[in-house]
């Protein structure tokens, strides 16, 4: 087998590229105009999902939103008019759909980035941005799965976190060319304590 770590990676791009094109615009659309009207912005998500939760955390404090992280330190109650993006690929994880709760009781807004719309965060949920698809879960031993069954992201075979950061990351994008706004406002808000 000659598959190497570069392969593997085109591979891996082609997946995520794959499972991007499975998202609905039209709720990507209502996820943009949701951050356009929330007077304050929550991020949460769990493992390797609030890794790529952070990303558009960070690029949503570059456009000039006030944005906050679930369980820092320093963040704020939620309170109505406030908007809570909860990224959870199985769309169940106990500890989000705890927190989903919590802000909905507050009157917040609530929009889930999933791979789950059935899941019991959707049930909550104002605003479901939902990637369709599933892949094969990795084998529990090495002789069970041939060498090329490592092209998957992750081990167990999920694309679904750096689907999500990039999708993400494009929502920005979007939000910026529709507000028209310039690298300008980025480089003022980028950090300068380093």
């Amino acid at each position: 087998n000659n598959m190497d770590a570069v392969l593997y990676a085109q591979s891996a791009c082609d997946e995520i590229k794959s499972l991007i094109a499975t998202v609905n615009q039209e709720d990507t659309g209502n996820l943009e105009k949701m951050i356009n009207r929330a007077g304050r912005i929550f991020i949460a998500g769990a493992g390797r999902s609030l890794l790529s939760m952070k990303f558009f955390a960070m690029r949503l404090m570059h456009t000039n939103h006030q944005t906050y992280l679930v369980g820092e330190v320093c963040t704020p109650s939620i309170h109505e008019g406030d908007l809570l993006i909860i990224g959870s690929g199985s769309g169940s994880t106990k500890g989000m759909m705890a927190i989903a709760q919590k802000a909905k009781s507050m009157g917040a807004n609530v929009a889930l980035i999933t791979m789950n719309r059935s899941g019991s965060i959707a049930g909550l949920s104002d605003c479901i941005v939902e990637f369709k698809g599933s892949l094969p879960e990795g084998a529990e031993t090495a002789e069970e799965r041939p060498d090329d069954a490592y092209i998957h992201v992750r081990p167990s075979g999920n694309v679904f976190e750096p689907a999500m950061l990039i999708l993400l990351d494009s929502i920005v994008c979007s939000l910026m060319v529709k507000g028209h706004m310039g690298m300008k406002i980025v480089r003022y808000n980028h950090a300068n304590l380093e």
